[in-house]
This record gives C-alpha cells, structure tokens and sequence, in this order.
C-alpha cells in the first residue's frame, strides 16, 4: 500500500522504547489496513498530523495495547476524521468570489482614504495597454502627503486583509476555504503586478506606485521594491544571523550606509547560500515548524496561558500579572533550568515571553517547565 514504508519508517524513527506503555494502532487508507507499533502516542499524532496536511487520506480506526499493558480499544467515526480535500482551491466560483471581494477592498481603500483627507472622490477611465479600466481619482488638488496616503491606501487595505488572514487562519494552504484562498491570491498577485508594472515604469500615469513615487520624491523602481512582499531564507541560521534583501541600487546604496560593520562575514555567506540549495531541509524543517509550533501553543494554552496566534517559528506567551507568576519570574525559572526564552520589554510587552519552536525533546522541556512553574514547584 502507498502509505505503508514512509508511515513505518518514520513511526520506527520517532518512537522511543515502549517501556510497557506502547500500544498497537490500526489505520486505514484508500488500499487497506495498516498496523504500527509506537511507543509515544504524541509522536504519531504528529505524524498522522504532517500526512494529513499533505493529502492523504489516513484514518485511525482502532487502538490496543500492547502485550504488557492493559486491554484499550477506540473507534473512530466518520465525523472525526479530518477533513480532507483534493484541490488546493476548492469550489472555484467561492474562489474567484475571494478574489473579487479582495479586489473592491483595495479599491475601497482608496475610497476611504479620499474621504479622509476631505477629498470627493471620482472615478476616472483609463486604459492599461489595450485593457479598459478605471481609478478613483482625487476631485481636488492633494498636498504630497496626502498624495501619497490615498495612493498607498490600497495597498495598506491589502495589508490589513493579510493579517486578519495570518491571524485567523495561519494553516489557510490547508484549510477547504476557497473564498479565503481566493482573497489571498489576488492580493498576493496585486502586488506582484504592481511592483512589475513599477519597474518597468509601464502603465497609466495614475497607477498607484507612480502616484507614491512623485509624492515622496522617489524612483517609482524604489516603490516596486517597498511593495513586494519580501522573500525571506526559510533556512535561517539564528547565530549566523544571515537574512537578505532584493531592492534597487539606490536603497541598497542606503541600506549599506546604515548597516553594522562586518555584519555578514564570509562563512556566514557561505552558509546561507548552501541553505538555499538545501531543498529537502527547507521543506523538512516547514513541516516541523508547523507541527510542534502548534503542539507548543495547546499545551501551553492548557496551562492556562494565553498564547497569541502565530505563523512564525515561535509562540508568544503572555503571563499573569501576579509577580510570583509574571514573565519575569517565568524567565528566571526558564533559564534555572537552562531554557532561555526571550523577554519582551523592548517591545512594549512586559507581560509576555517569545518562546521559539525547537527540537521536540526542547518544546516537551519548555512545558514541563513551566506547568513546574505555575504549581509553584522549585526550579
């Protein structure tokens, strides 16, 4: 069967010896049944979690102990099954749907930014090529300032649309929510299309990026570059603190002007580009993230904390006021038992911990620790 050798070799390697506390589980795919023997039910959770979220349709339909263990039988039913799609879009009209709601927020933005700066807003026909189509056009003459906030506004309605998407849905590639995915696409594709169209300096005098451009006094090249979302290493390399930007000559000229001396040497340089060629590790440490940034966020939460949505590789924790149970005690607990987390003053949030997504035996420490912490147990 297709899912027999990745799912038993990666149970052989993740399970740790059973110490009598194994047990033997039966899943079923689309071709039959399949028996695994683990040792840590949490493991192979993870696991039947990764092979979910990349297809398969793989169902727990029974669980026995183990020869030294006590007698233990579930039944999965069908509604407990995670829902699984085919298609990465969905229902194609909910799709495209997603992508004209996306579209009228970025033009309401402009609206809505006119109106702000007490402009009456009109709308103006232009071509773009041979493509007829239209701009909300100020009805008066616009400081730079204002300028430049009623041709920003639709890219920053798109931002506000991102994070609400981030913050409410941060696993959408693996969601069945078409509209969703279809919001998301155009205003990734806007962009993309608005910073060509900067670079190229090519299109109607009334595109956005030209009308950000004159009101600052820059190169339109320099609005394309701003606006695009940045690609980023998905293989950072925490204490070779590698990270890269793609700009045009000028802003990196500016860039290079204000930067930390020596702050990139060679074997760091060297590093990043042979973690760029590093597919597989890419791809491998994506899924770990995802898998144990969400395991790490549950228990934290079941200890009661409040854990703030995250799609980056580590949770932020907010703490209790009570001083014996605040983020600075939790840090001096943290770091007796030789995790060092990251204190958030700087930031404005005296009341919270970073804490960054590890190796699993690191993340199973780190709450551990702190349900210790909270029981008021010694460091």
């Amino acid at each position: 069967m297709a899912l027999a050798m990745p799912l038993l070799v990666s149970s052989v390697v993740l399970a740790s010896p059973t110490d009598g506390k194994g047990s033997v589980l039966f899943f079923a795919d689309s071709e039959g049944v399949l028996l695994l023997r683990v040792g840590q039910r949490d493991r192979l959770a993870a696991l039947v979690e990764q092979r979910l979220s990349q297809g398969h349709e793989l169902w727990l339909i029974a669980e026995a102990a183990d020869a030294t263990g006590p007698h233990e039988t579930t039944l999965a039913s069908q509604a407990d099954r995670p829902r699984s799609h085919k298609r990465w879009a969905g229902d194609s009209s909910e799709f495209f749907r997603g992508a004209f709601v996306a579209f009228l927020g970025h033009e309401a933005g402009h609206l809505i930014a006119n109106l702000a700066v007490g402009s009456s807003p009109d709308l103006k026909g232009v071509e773009f090529s041979i493509v007829p189509f239209f701009t909300i056009e100020p009805g008066r003459k616009l400081s730079d300032r204002q300028h430049y906030i009623t041709a920003s506004a639709g890219f920053n309605a798109q931002h506000i649309i991102n994070e609400w998407l981030l913050e409410k849905h941060p696993n959408l590639r693996n969601e069945d929510e078409p509209f969703l995915k279809g919001l998301a696409t155009l205003n990734f594709w806007l962009t993309v299309g608005y910073s060509a169209t900067a670079f190229a300096g090519y299109g109607p005098d009334e595109r956005d990026t030209k009308g950000m451009a004159d009101s600052l006094g820059w190169s339109e090249d320099s609005i394309g570059a701003l606006i695009l979302v940045p690609a980023a290493l998905p293989s950072i390399i925490a204490g070779l603190r590698v990270g890269w930007a793609y700009c045009p000559a000028g802003v990196a000229d500016a860039l290079n002007r204000v930067r930390g001396p020596f702050n990139v040497n060679a074997a760091a340089q060297a590093a990043a580009v042979a973690a760029l060629q590093d597919v597989a590790f890419a791809d491998g440490t994506r899924t770990h993230n995802d898998i144990w940034r969400a395991w790490l966020g549950e228990k934290l939460a079941a200890l009661g904390l409040h854990v703030f949505p995250s799609v980056a590789n580590f949770v932020l924790v907010r703490f209790a006021a009570d001083k014996a149970r605040n983020a600075a005690a939790a840090d001096a607990y943290l770091q007796a038992r030789g995790i060092v987390p990251r204190r958030m003053e700087p930031y404005g949030l005296p009341d919270c911990l970073r804490i960054t997504v590890g190796t699993e035996e690191e993340c199973r420490a780190t709450v551990a620790a702190l349900a210790d912490f909270l029981a008021g147990k010694p460091a």
